[in-house]
């Protein structure tokens, strides 16, 4: 899975800022990400939560999404729920060998 590349080098800048826009306009699915990432970084988890599972929403077909939220779920101890994620990224990815193990 991928680490938090985006989101992590300033997020006590990128959330807030972009938190600001979502105020005034809707957010793309990459923006959502970022300001998710950015809100993981800051150990805002059910927020990141909430703001990735949106993007997902809005970008159903993302794997990277599905992984990004099976990593706050896996941090937020919610077992089940990463499994659930994990196991929807591998239905959009069968072919990809990295997700059967992820989880272990």
């Amino acid at each position: 899975m991928s680490a938090p590349a985006t989101g992590a080098r300033r997020a006590d800048l990128i959330e807030p800022l972009f938190a600001a826009v979502a105020n005034h306009h809707a957010l793309s699915p990459a923006g959502l990400r970022i300001l998710g990432l950015a809100q993981e970084a800051e150990g805002k988890l059910q927020a990141a939560r909430a703001t990735l599972e949106s993007a997902f929403a809005a970008d159903s077909k993302s794997v990277v999404l599905l992984e990004d939220l099976t990593r706050v779920a896996k941090a937020e101890n919610d077992n089940e729920g990463a499994l659930g994620y994990l196991a929807h990224a591998r239905d959009l990815a069968p072919d990809n060998p990295a997700l059967p193990y992820e989880f272990g």
